[in-house]
């Protein structure tokens, strides 16, 4: 497994003993190997504050505010697209092995009868930085574009549609390949 972009670890039993309360803020080199994963023309800045404490044994609250500058192409008009992430974060997690998801399951978490989901965390470490990071990826604009006044307008094709109100043009003749085809098959003589 390749090393995370922005990896920030976390030891739960600290979070056991007394909440924790982090800001994180990646580096220029952090922010571009987001800018490489994501695949977007550049990660500006990433910056998460977060509190971290245990609710329950063996269940963790992940709570705070993720706030990120990228840069995306616009998908119309391919020019660059600069998009302000201002991101809630609260996700619950647990070490209790009974959660633990089978290959089987899908990767979106289990959902508890609270309706929340949750991330099931193998050891007693959490990379917060990692969560963090896919946050980011479902926080950005997946069909990111440019305002409509910034679309140059585009006046090259007119476009008329024959109606009912106005009689349709007279096509010449020659533009019309099977014209003379009904005149023949009337001369041809019956057998």
């Amino acid at each position: 497994m390749s090393t995370p972009e922005f990896s920030r670890h976390i030891d739960l039993e600290r979070a056991r003993r007394k909440p924790i309360e982090e800001t994180f803020i990646a580096s220029e080199e952090e922010c571009a190997a987001l800018t490489q994963r994501f695949k977007i023309l550049e990660v500006q800045a990433f910056e998460a504050s977060i509190h971290l404490a245990e609710e329950a044994p063996n269940w963790f609250r992940l709570q705070g505010q993720l706030v990120a500058d990228i840069v995306q192409q616009c998908i119309r008009t391919l020019s660059p697209r600069p998009e302000h992430v201002d991101e809630i974060v609260d996700l619950r997690m647990t070490t209790d092995p009974s959660f633990q998801q089978s290959s089987s399951d899908s990767d979106e978490g289990i959902e508890l009868s609270s309706g929340d989901d949750f991330e099931y965390i193998n050891g007693e470490a959490v990379d917060v930085g990692e969560l963090l990071t896919q946050l980011l990826s479902t926080a950005m604009d997946p069909y990111p574009r440019v305002s409509d006044d910034d679309v140059p307008s585009v006046s090259a094709v007119e476009i008329v549609w024959n109606s009912d109100e106005k009689p349709a043009v007279e096509e010449d003749a020659r533009n019309r390949p099977f014209a003379g085809l009904a005149d023949l098959l009337a001369q041809k003589p019956e057998k």
